[in-house]
Order: structure tokens, then sequence, then C-alpha cells
């Protein structure tokens, strides 16, 4: 042996003086020299299906939702009622605008006929007044109300055009407005 081979063997040689640390993790072996080889298994693995929305137990649970239509297979396994507050295709984002415009729309025929209730005749007022109390329904006595107009060959209000109405500010409009605005701030911030 040479004298360089014998002090290469001098450190790898463990030292009785000095304490050896033991530790429960494997020895490593050098990196190897050859191409990477990247796992089949990874190459092939099937990414996530994304879904337009979930069912609302499958968001509850926060869990993957298959989103197959009238049950899911969640729900289907744990025997549990699937329900669904979005139409198929429907992302949840779209839902809630679609919500948002419907009551939109719904408040300002109300505010309609409330406008109708004010500024008509007493005696039309109160004809209007008793056919809500009667059906119990708002919306089916506007269109009654507009029928009516538009088979006398009344405007709605000869004053405003309809969208100077629906625009016209009022403590009332200022407030939902805010409330639009609110609701799709929040929303948006939601579904990002």
């Amino acid at each position: 042996m040479t004298g360089s081979q014998q002090d290469d063997d001098l450190r790898d040689a463990p030292n009785p003086d000095i304490p050896v640390a033991t530790t429960s993790f494997r020895r490593l072996l050098p990196a190897g020299t050859g191409p990477r080889v990247v796992s089949t298994e990874r190459l092939f693995r099937r990414q996530r299906q994304t879904v337009p929305a979930a069912c609302l137990e499958c968001r509850r649970r926060k869990v993957k939702c298959s989103a197959t239509r009238p049950i899911c297979s969640r729900c289907s396994i744990q025997n549990v009622e699937c329900e669904w507050d979005t139409e198929p295709e429907t992302t949840r984002r779209r839902a809630i605008v679609n919500r948002l415009e419907e009551l939109e729309k719904e408040n300002n025929d109300l505010h309609e006929l409330i406008r109708d209730l004010s500024s008509r005749p007493e005696a039309e007022a109160n004809e209007i007044f008793n056919r809500l109390r009667a059906t119990g329904d708002a919306f089916h006595v506007l269109d009654l109300v507009r029928v009516g107009d538009l088979l006398l060959g009344r405007q709605p209000n000869e004053a405003e055009s309809s969208s100077e109405r629906r625009t016209k500010s009022s403590p009332v409009s200022s407030k939902s407005n805010s409330v639009k605005e609110t609701a799709d701030m929040n929303a948006l911030h939601r579904e990002d």
C-alpha cells in the first residue's frame, strides 16, 4: 500500500475516540450518473376532473363531488339525500348571478306595484289592494294591473318613462343598489 492509500483508509475507518451518531435514517446512496427515470405511475396518473358545481352534501363536507345527477356517487355510497341548488352544467357563480337577477326583477316589480297603489285614484288603489288581499299574489295582481292598463290604453305613468322609474333614486332603491353591489362583490370573491 502506498502512503496516500493508507491515509484514505485511516480517514474512512471509524475512530474509537469519536462517538458515532446513530440515527434511524437509512444510509443514502450517491446519485447515479445516468439519465433520470420518471416513474410511469406519475406519468399516467389521472388528473382530477373539475365539475361545474358540487351537491349541497359534498359542499357541506368539503369533499370532491362526482356531479352525477340526480344523485352523486358519494351520496349514493353513503345513502344520503343528494340535493342541488344549481341547474346541470351551471356553475355556482352563474347560479348566484341568476338568482340575483331574479331578486332584482322581483324587487322592481314590487316597487312598481307600490307606486301604482300610491299614484292611482283612491277607487283604483282600493280595487288593487282588495285583489292583492284576495289572491295573496302580488306578482299576479301586478300582471292584472298591467293588462288592465294595456286594455285601457294607459301608459304605466305618462310623466315618467319606465327606465326613468327604475333608475329614479329613492332611499329604498339606493339601498337595493348598494346591496346589489355588495352581493356582486361577495360572489366574485368567493368564487375566485
